[in-house]
């Protein structure tokens, strides 16, 4: 086996044109794999970056149901925001920081074009959400205002008022419900004006109030409109601070921002929250420290879920991402295949009295299979070896520069910045390999077939 190794060695040194023609065909196909592998990879990591450190962290902590009840029903799933649970949080050693979040909805209005649209808000701890999620700061551009700080917050005396006295406030329900067309002057809202509060909106909010015939801008007075915990009809005045440039344009259209503290008092729920946002030192193993979490708060009747649990969607996107790479790697590896048939078959017809002389001289079937087969190994380590190395230097290259990326129907772009792994990086190589061995099975099976008097005899 030693000799037919240097054989087939020799061999793909000796027809050096169509030796590298094959190598160039794997190398590219294979750096075509990792360069798509790569971004692929970085579109993910910047999925996973935003989920978990801009709008719903690594784990959260809610009643038991939360995740299945309506959004309209989030109120009914409140509970103690406590210094006792704190602590029972705080104890898992995995927890690397928390923070308490409100969600409720209702209606926004904006004063001066007299637009109202429907809200859901939520409401978090300036200061404890940006360790937990500090990506979602970046959402805010500098020209377009600041984040929530709670030091700015001021609190006035607010008003119950009746339903019946806001139903100036049109709301449209045709087809486009929620198009921030809806123009109307709510009255009696009795708003006192010693009060100071923060809102952020996101983008679209922003164009659809500026519908009304003035430009929205920051500072403009808004008008939220909801029921509290006890059914009493609410109104809140507070000022437009800032814009946030999200990448979901379908909920920019409806969620804002305002500090916890405030919506607690806004809606009578004082202490309250609707979840728990958990930020953990090893990503990794947030399946355990959910479970640890869940086991603690049980008493409490609290549950944790990672991430994924909660956002299937984005988990199903990647799945798919995934499934259409695997059928790319299996297209690719049949082109490449089917490259080395042919220049194999070619390297067959060429060497027919050559593998005449050799079964003539006592080399067996296999071991002409082997010959080949080796040959093909030689060609495949060659290409694969180089497509890795090539794959790896533009993958590295297109990571330093980033490649421009835009969410449909959004008009902010981001950079995503293609990562390799390791394991990857071992699968492209032995892929090379097996390409190129798979792809001469046929013609070394061809050639181990001929009959030596008829191979001699070929001219």
């Amino acid at each position: 086996m030693k000799k037919l190794f240097k054989l087939g060695f020799k061999n793909v040194l000796r027809n050096k044109r169509r030796s590298m023609l094959t190598l160039l065909i794997i190398t590219l196909g294979i750096t075509f794999l990792f360069i798509l592998k790569g971004i692929i990879n970085g579109l993910q990591k910047e999925i996973v970056e935003n989920l978990t450190k801009a709008e719903v962290g690594e784990i959260q902590i809610t009643k038991e149901g939360y995740f299945e009840a309506l959004p309209g029903n989030a109120e009914d799933y409140l509970f103690e925001y406590s210094d006792e649970i704190i602590k029972e949080i705080q104890s898992v050693p995995e927890v690397e920081a928390l923070s308490g979040r409100l969600l409720f909805g209702g209606l926004i209005n904006h004063q001066k074009n007299q637009i109202t649209t429907p809200f859901f808000a939520t409401a978090i701890e300036p200061e404890g959400e940006a360790n937990v999620c500090p990506r979602l700061k970046d959402y805010i551009d500098k020209d377009k205002g600041f984040f929530l700080d709670s030091s700015k917050e001021k609190s006035g005396t607010r008003s119950a008022v009746k339903e019946a006295e806001i139903t100036d406030a049109v709301i449209d329900e045709s087809e486009n419900y929620g198009d921030l067309d809806s123009i109307s002057d709510p009255q009696n809202l009795n708003i006192v004006q010693d009060e100071y509060h923060q809102i952020l909106i996101g983008s679209y909010m922003l164009k659809g109030f500026s519908n009304g015939g003035g430009e929205a801008k920051l500072e403009d007075e808004l008008i939220l409109m909801t029921k509290d915990i006890n059914g009493f009809q609410r109104s809140l005045s507070a000022r437009l601070t800032g814009v946030l440039e999200a990448r979901n344009p379908m909920a920019d259209k409806t969620i804002i921002y305002m500090t916890l503290k405030t919506a607690q008092d806004f809606l009578s729920a004082q202490n309250m929250v609707t979840q728990i946002v958990i930020s953990v030192k090893d990503s990794d193993k947030r399946y355990e420290i959910a479970d640890k979490l869940s086991e603690k708060l049980k008493k409490y009747n609290l549950t944790a879920q990672p991430w994924d649990n909660i956002n299937k969607f984005f988990v199903n996107i990647m799945g798919l991402q995934n499934m259409f790479y695997k059928i790319i790697t299996g297209v690719i590896s049949l082109f490449v295949i089917a490259a080395i048939i042919i220049t194999s078959l070619m390297t067959v017809a060429e060497r027919t009295k050559e593998i005449g002389a050799l079964m003539a001289i006592g080399y067996k079937r296999k071991h002409i299979i082997f010959l080949f087969l080796s040959e093909s190994g030689f060609i495949g380590l060659g290409g694969g070896l180089m497509g890795v190395l090539f794959g790896l230097l533009l993958v590295l290259l297109l990571g330093h520069i980033g490649v421009p990326f835009q969410i449909p129907g959004t008009e902010r772009e981001f950079l995503v910045r293609p990562v390799s792994t390791l394991p990857f990086t071992f699968f492209a190589f032995a892929l090379g390999i097996a390409s190129a061995v798979i792809g001469s099975l046929f013609p070394a099976k061809s050639a181990s077939k001929l009959s030596p008097l008829e191979a001699m005899a070929h001219v």
